[in-house]
């Protein structure tokens, strides 16, 4: 892992912090969740993921279009 993976990997710890923890962010930080992940394709979940439904077996799902981005609120 390069650091500057293990950099985004960190600061995506610290805005996704739950309630108590000393480096979360307090009100507002679900918006600075949003816009890190928006913001950094290497956080994205990809477009098409393989679900593994225990009565249906695997198959691919398509999470959004190709292209697609977030739509911030």
């Amino acid at each position: 892992m390069t650091d500057t993976i293990r950099e985004l990997y960190d600061r995506a710890a610290e805005v996704t912090a739950g309630p108590g923890s000393q480096d979360a962010m307090g009100p507002g930080s679900y918006d600075a969740a949003r816009r890190l992940f928006a913001e950094h394709e290497g956080l994205r979940t990809p477009e098409v993921v393989t679900s593994f439904a225990p009565f249906n077996g695997p198959s691919e799902v398509t999470l959004r279009a190709s292209g697609s981005s977030i739509v911030s609120a």
